[in-house]
C-alpha cells in the first residue's frame, strides 16, 4: 500500500513537471533565454536547478548568450590544474561565447603570468570592448605603457573610468593578482607632459598621496587621476613579480 502511494506521488510530480514544461514552452524563446541568462549572472547553482526542472529548459540553456552572462564567482580560477573536465568545458564555452569576466581572467593570466602578450592583449581588449570595467582599466594602462598614439588612447580610456567608484574595482584587481605570479613587467614611464598638472591642487585631496584608499568621489583632474591609477597598478604587479630580487 505504501509502495502504491509512493508510486502515485512520483507520477503526480512527473505530471506536474510536464505541465510546467508545457507552460514554459508557450513563452517566447528569447524571453526564456534572457531570464536564464539573468539567473546565470547571479547564481550558477540556480541555473543548474532550472536546467534540471524540465527538459525544455535543459535544451534551451545551451544558448551562447547564457554562457556569455554566466557568473565566475563560484569558480576557483587558480590553480587551473585542479579543474575537472566538466569545469574546463564550461569555461571554454564561456570563452567562445565572449564572457567578459572570463576573458578578463584569461587576459591577466596570459599577459602577466605567461608573458604571452599578444593573446593576453586580445582577451583584455575583447572584454573591454564589451564594457567590462576591470578589463578597461588594465587594458588602458597597458596602452599607456605602449607609448605613441596607443598611450593617448589609453589615457582617454582610463580617464573615462572616473565615473565609476574606482576603489571597488581596484580592490578586486588586487584580489585577482593574489592568485598569479607576474612574469611580465610592463615598463611604466611617468612623463611630466602626460601626468603632471602644474598648478592643480589635486594632491591636497588625496590624504598625503595615498592612492589606494580613494575613489572617483574625490575631485581631481584627468591627469592626476591617471597618475594615481598607473602608480597603483604598478605597485600591484610589482608585488607579485616572480623574479624580484
Amino acid at each position: 500500500m505504501a509502495v502504491g502511494r509512493r508510486s502515485k506521488s512520483f507520477k503526480q510530480r512527473a505530471k506536474g513537471r510536464k505541465k510546467v514544461g508545457a507552460c514554459i514552452e508557450s513563452l517566447p524563446k528569447e524571453v526564456i533565454i534572457t531570464v536564464l541568462a539573468l539567473v546565470a549572472s547571479k547564481s550558477l547553482t540556480d541555473l543548474i536547478n532550472a536546467k534540471l526542472s524540465c527538459k525544455y529548459l535543459l535544451q534551451i540553456s545551451d544558448d551562447d548568450f547564457i554562457f556569455q552572462k554566466a557568473s565566475m564567482d563560484k569558480f576557483s580560477i587558480f590553480p587551473w590544474w585542479n579543474m575537472t573536465k566538466q569545469v574546463s568545458r564550461f569555461l571554454k564555452r564561456c570563452e567562445e561565447s565572449g564572457n567578459p569576466e572570463w576573458l578578463y581572467i584569461l587576459g591577466l593570466y596570459e599577459y602577466f603570468s605567461m608573458s604571452k602578450t599578444s593573446p593576453g592583449w586580445n582577451y583584455l581588449k575583447r572584454a573591454a570592448d564589451k564594457g567590462h570595467v576591470k578589463s578597461s582599466y588594465v587594458y588602458s594602462i597597458i596602452l599607456i605603457c605602449s607609448g605613441g598614439e596607443l598611450k593617448q588612447h589609453g589615457l582617454k580610456l582610463l580617464a573615462s573610468l572616473k565615473r565609476f567608484r574606482t576603489r571597488e574595482f581596484r580592490m578586486k584587481i588586487r584580489e585577482n593578482f593574489r592568485w598569479i605570479w607576474t612574469r611580465n613587467m610592463i615598463t611604466i614611464n611617468i612623463e611630466a607632459e602626460d601626468f603632471s598638472s602644474r598648478g592643480c591642487d589635486c594632491l591636497k585631496n588625496w590624504n598625503g598621496g595615498r592612492w589606494e584608499g580613494e575613489d572617483a568621489a574625490v575631485p581631481c583632474c584627468d591627469s592626476c587621476f591617471c597618475h594615481r591609477e598607473v602608480m597603483f597598478f604598478s605597485e600591484v604587479i610589482w608585488s607579485h613579480y616572480l623574479f624580484k630580487q
